[in-house]
């Protein structure tokens, strides 16, 4: 089951891209989707892509202790 199966992947992978997405269900099911396609289905099963980025440490510093004081 091709959705199920791709929730699998995110859950293994969490970083990756809708292309890769794309890849993968081309591989395992021979089908061919789009990246909007992927999106929509992100969507409609409230699976979130946010993006996690990197911060420095002196401003984790500064977050940590601003939160503190709070």
């Amino acid at each position: 089951m091709p959705l199920k199966d791709l929730r699998i992947f995110i859950d293994e992978k969490p970083f990756s891209y809708r292309f890769e997405m794309v890849d993968y269900l081309a591989e395992e099911y021979d089908v061919n989707i789009s990246e909007d396609t992927i999106s929509r289905v992100l969507a409609r099963e409230k699976i979130s892509r946010k993006k996690v980025s990197p911060i420095s440490s002196d401003y984790a510093c500064k977050l940590a202790n601003n939160s503190s004081k709070k």
